[in-house]
């Protein structure tokens, strides 16, 4: 950034960090959507597959869809 645009830094990172915290509660919500349909089987087993390092589903690095965070 340009020294002129200093001030900018402060409202952009801001505004990063809003739509971050907005993106991860849509996605938990949506976690927690699909595991409130899962039968009492599924669940256990999904439990039991949680490991280390699982990070959930979809993309960005989470589960089986990218790598770890």
């Amino acid at each position: 950034m340009k020294a002129n645009n200093i001030g900018a830094i402060d409202q952009l990172s801001s505004t990063i960090g809003t739509l971050t915290g907005q993106l991860t509660a849509i996605d938990r919500k949506a976690d927690a959507s699909f595991y409130a349909l899962l039968t009492a089987e599924q669940k256990t087993k999904f439990d039991q597959n949680r490991g280390p390092g699982f990070r959930g589903m979809g993309p960005e690095g989470r589960g089986r869809f990218g790598p770890p965070r």
